[in-house]
């Protein structure tokens, strides 16, 4: 049996939007923000920090830090968010670093308004599925799809769409997410046929990602009522309205490349010891190795997701992860987090010139957030310098700073909205950081992405 979610919608005073869109930067925090918008010259000038946009913050701490249910229910104090732990100039980041959350707690928390352990998909302490995002939209005859940069069947997507004990269980998740679900889009990379680099391989790859089911490897057919589809050009075409459907309403796009767009592609010697490894992503500078040309960009995917979900008259939901930017963080790769972020960057704004061509903000909630940050981001000197600020180095340019870990913190991370219900990041923002202010918790946050499922 499902679980209630966590906070009834019929609580809300907002207004409900018909549709909501809901952006994750995987491992996105404060200074990941802020180091794209320094590489982009746009300072206090992104889209989301334009009129009408509210802002806030989360905070993402899990209910325990095991990875299976304990069947108690109970919230491990000692990893709720404290101000005074997380700030402490002494601690030299150990309190953020041991006692983090993981995507697949965190996005069971915005996906169904509760607290839960690390790796469940929508999974309660006592084991029991939860009411997820899914759900709660196709009771009420509205549509839901997800999109990534990494694996479709990663935890952030999976967790809107599915349930599982363990977000590990790949082949389980996958299944669900494409043959029961009934969601309406499914995009992202993973394809067992291609490498990082987007090559063809000559023997398949890990297929676990994508239920080790053939009928996902061609994407020139469909099936049941599913489009398949996994070419640049088939994805362009949806994104411009023009893909041939062959008669299917459903989409599940798998790009041709292995983990994500492009966070695998080649690199080059840039540390010049005479091999070209992870070493050399570690010092490479912004954009300095080519982009794959034969994948799509994560804002090309969303319009495309935007293409389906729209012609449900009743609305939709859409989750749109930047994942990558968590494996770069996993990696300290500087460069390619950012370029990850800037990419989020940009399907953020093609995604606000369709609001704007459809229905406007009166219609339509976008909100973006980050599900934890990855790999205590601080300035160039932050190891000597507890939290000094990452510094610009101008526009195209890698901006200063260093990774003080390859894993997840448990600080606070930002959110923004726009359009009914944007309020509430205010309204429900009860609790005070002497640094960033008022924020909230990421189960408050489950309130305004599930506004819409009326």
């Amino acid at each position: 049996m499902f679980l209630a979610a966590g906070i009834a919608l019929g609580l809300l005073s907002a207004p409900a939007p018909k549709n909501v869109i809901f952006f994750v930067m995987d491992g996105g925090g404060y200074n990941q923000y802020l180091a794209a918008s320094m590489a982009n010259d746009r300072l206090g000038k992104e889209v989301f920090q334009g009129p009408g946009w509210m802002n806030s913050s989360v905070s993402s701490y899990c209910l325990q830090m095991t990875k299976e249910p304990k069947k108690t229910g109970e919230q491990d104090p000692e990893i709720v968010y404290d101000p005074a732990k997380a700030w402490n100039e002494k601690d030299n980041y150990k309190w953020l670093q041991s006692t983090p959350t993981d995507s697949g707690a965190s996005a069971s928390a915005y996906s169904t308004g509760n607290k839960t352990y690390k790796h469940s998909l929508c999974t309660s302490d006592f084991g029991e599925a939860q009411k997820n995002i899914n759900d709660l939209y196709r009771a009420a005859g509205k549509s839901v799809g997800v999109v990534t940069s990494v694996e479709w069947s990663d935890a952030t997507p999976a967790a809107m769409i599915a349930h599982n004990l363990n977000r590990d269980n790949r082949v389980e998740v996958s299944r669900e997410m494409v043959e029961k679900s009934g969601a309406s889009v499914i995009m992202g990379a993973c394809h067992p046929w291609y490498d990082g680099h987007g090559r063809r391989r000559e023997k398949l790859g890990d297929a676990s990602w994508i239920g080790e089911r053939e009928y996902l490897m061609d994407g020139s057919k469909a099936w049941q009522d599913i489009r398949i589809i996994e070419s640049r050009e088939d994805f362009e075409a949806l994104a411009k309205g023009k893909l041939d459907m062959m008669g299917r309403s459903r989409i599940v796009g798998t790009v041709r490349a292995d983990a994500g767009l492009q966070i695998e592609r080649d690199s080059k010697d840039w540390n010049k010891d005479g091999k070209i490894d992870g070493e050399d992503r570690k010092v490479a500078p912004l954009n300095g190795d080519p982009f794959i040309k034969t994948v799509p960009s994560l804002g090309t995917m969303a319009l495309g997701a935007l293409n389906v979900l729209s012609k449900n008259e009743k609305g939709f939901f859409l989750m749109v992860e930047g994942g990558a930017v968590d494996h770069a963080g996993h990696y300290n790769w500087g460069a390619r987090m950012v370029e990850e972020a800037q990419d989020f960057f940009r399907a953020i704004e093609a995604v606000d010139g369709w609001v704007k061509r459809n229905g406007g903000y009166e219609n339509n909630l976008i909100v973006i957030t980050s599900d934890h940050e990855t790999g205590c981001v601080y300035g160039p000197e932050s190891d000597k310098i507890p939290f000094q600020p990452i510094q610009s180095a101008g526009k195209g340019k890698l901006p200063k700073f260093r990774f003080n870990s390859g894993g997840h913190t448990n600080v606070l991370i930002p959110v923004y909205a726009k359009g009914p219900g944007a309020e509430m990041l205010k309204t429900l923002s009860t609790k005070r950081d002497p640094v960033r202010g008022t924020y909230m918790d990421n189960t408050d946050v489950h309130r305004l992405v599930a506004s819409a499922a009326k």
